[in-house]
């Protein structure tokens, strides 16, 4: 068992890692960071370089293998965002979140203070290597557990509006393989410091993946805004001829429609209305693609020159 989770932990873990290469690739794609902050990744390469750490202190070839990867990627994320953040600030539309400045800062501190713990370990190691691998592992699983357990805070907002939409099953599903791997590995092992995060972790995907299952990852319905009442503007001389105007309960999307009268079929439930100047929230999609629906609920307006309409008020649909 050891040895199965010793190969299959650190193969799973350097998938879940490479994950953000993906969402750098987007956001250099995209020439934008799309809101996002740097934390993600600072936090990552933390975590990383301290596992690092403490797989030398404790020998572990899988924690150092795996963990060095993280680091790598980390790196080259914050590189490749801060890349991104430059582009988003010479084309005059800088970041939202953060700034370049503000990442770049990030960044250096992020590693220097990597380098200060490594050194500061490897004195209190010279002394007494158990007292440093203890102080190391109480901080890498301190900072796994708040990485593990960072997409708890979704809960709240997908109770919200009934959807999981945010959450991906397949980077639930590589976690929960991935913390199982590593609780197996450090029961083999006897190591607390393994267990506890992983352990966590675990039963936070777990939940998360209940989430879907329980409500799927269709986006969340939206609510249907109701077009408000509005009085039709004294009627003109005459209508005109070459407008119709349609309103559907789907969506308020604008389209006027040009002598398309003689294409729709014979209507109920209509009002008329005065041509052109029709106020409202905008008007529906292609006319004759609803007409063609033959679903008189959905008509709530419509222009003609027919006779001249009187004023009156829409109604809501």
């Amino acid at each position: 068992l050891e040895t199965f989770a010793a190969f299959g932990g650190p193969i799973a873990s350097c998938c879940l890692l490479s994950a953000p290469i993906l969402t750098i690739r987007k956001l250099q794609a995209a020439r934008d960071t799309g809101g996002l902050s740097p934390n993600y990744f600072v936090f990552q390469f933390l975590a990383s370089a301290f596992w690092l750490i403490y797989g030398l202190l404790v020998s572990s070839v899988s924690i150092m293998v795996c963990n060095g990867w993280g680091v790598v990627v980390a790196a080259y994320c914050m590189m490749g965002f801060l890349g991104v953040l430059g582009v988003m600030e010479t084309e005059g539309r800088p970041s939202p979140v953060s700034t370049r400045a503000e990442a770049t800062k990030k960044s250096i501190i992020t590693f220097g203070g990597s380098v200060a713990f490594a050194l500061i370990l490897a004195a209190v190691a010279s002394s007494s290597e158990s007292v440093a691998s203890t102080i190391c592992g109480l901080v890498s699983a301190g900072l796994s557990t708040a990485m593990l357990a960072s997409p708890l805070e979704s809960i709240k907002q997908i109770f919200a509006v009934k959807s999981a939409a945010i959450l991906s099953p397949v980077t639930i599903g590589a976690a929960i393989v991935n913390c199982a791997l590593w609780v197996l590995y450090g029961l083999c092992r006897s190591d607390p410091f393994v267990i506890t995060p992983n352990s966590l972790g675990l039963l936070s995907s777990v939940v998360l993946m209940g989430l879907v299952v329980r409500f799927g990852t269709k986006p969340p319905l939206q609510p249907k805004d109701e077009l408000p009442a509005s009085t039709c503007p004294p009627p003109s001389d005459t209508c005109s001829t070459d407008m119709v105007m349609v309103v559907t309960k789907d969506k308020n999307v604008g389209m006027t429609a040009g002598k398309v009268l003689d294409e729709l079929p014979p209507l109920t439930n209509t009002t008329t209305s005065a041509s052109s100047s029709v106020m409202g929230e905008t008007v529906a999609s292609v006319a004759v693609e609803v007409a063609a629906q033959k679903s008189p609920d959905s008509f709530v307006t419509l222009s003609s020159a027919s006779t001249p309409p009187p004023q009156q008020q829409l109604p809501t649909t």
